[in-house]
């Protein structure tokens, strides 16, 4: 019966870390999809909304109005909001976060800034109510689709004001990070509060 209830997905190569999202690896990407999705998301050729209701580009300007799906609830029952949206964009671009992927976030304005450490905060995201938030674009640029596409993260502990590699986040995927066995094998189970389906209670990725 477990192993009917159980999905097991084989990539070449797992995270090397305990944090999936800081990594571009094959095995990170599935994790990523199933456990933190990102606002919206390229997948075969389309451009699909993920946690973003909409994406909305003003005229005449290089910037971009994003309402969150109010469906959206982390693995710990939290709604996300902005809060949670700024949060993610402040902790992967952080001067102490080893991620990947920092390079393509400079096409926001004031993020190179903020990832050599000369300003605290990102001057081109701006929070407009608890479910929208306005991002400035230096330029128009492929960039601009693809920095919506960072792994939106919520801080267990529920505070924003740090940015630590060890602090344990979570998604608001269909799954949710349950055993990591480094090298050999990720677990995930079912988020109870995601209103994403979830055909099998375990998902193995080997």
């Amino acid at each position: 019966l477990d192993r009917k209830n159980t999905y097991i997905i084989g990539v070449s190569q797992l995270p090397m870390t305990m944090q999936p999202y800081l990594q571009l690896t094959e095995g990170s990407r599935v994790v990523n999809d199933l456990v933190f999705p990102s606002l919206a998301k390229k997948t075969k050729g389309d451009y699909q909304y993920q946690l973003a209701k909409s994406i909305v580009f003003q005229e005449d300007t290089h910037s971009a109005r994003i309402k969150m799906d109010s469906n959206s609830f982390f693995s710990d029952g939290c709604k996300m909001t902005v809060e949670d949206v700024i949060y993610s964009f402040m902790f992967f671009n952080h001067s102490s976060i080893a991620y990947d992927n920092k390079a393509i976030y400079t096409c926001i304005k004031g993020m190179s800034e903020y990832q050599m450490g000369s300003s605290d905060v990102i001057s081109g995201i701006t929070k407009i109510s608890d479910q929208e938030i306005q991002i400035d674009f230096i330029k128009k640029s492929w960039e601009m689709f693809q920095a919506f596409e960072l792994p939106i993260l919520h801080p267990q502990d529920h505070d924003y004001s740090v940015f630590d590699m060890r602090k344990t986040q979570l998604g608001s995927g269909a799954y949710k990070l349950d055993k990591h066995t480094l090298y050999q094998e990720i677990e995930l189970i079912k988020n109870n509060y995601s209103h994403q389906s979830a055909p099998y209670k375990t998902i193995k990725v080997v």
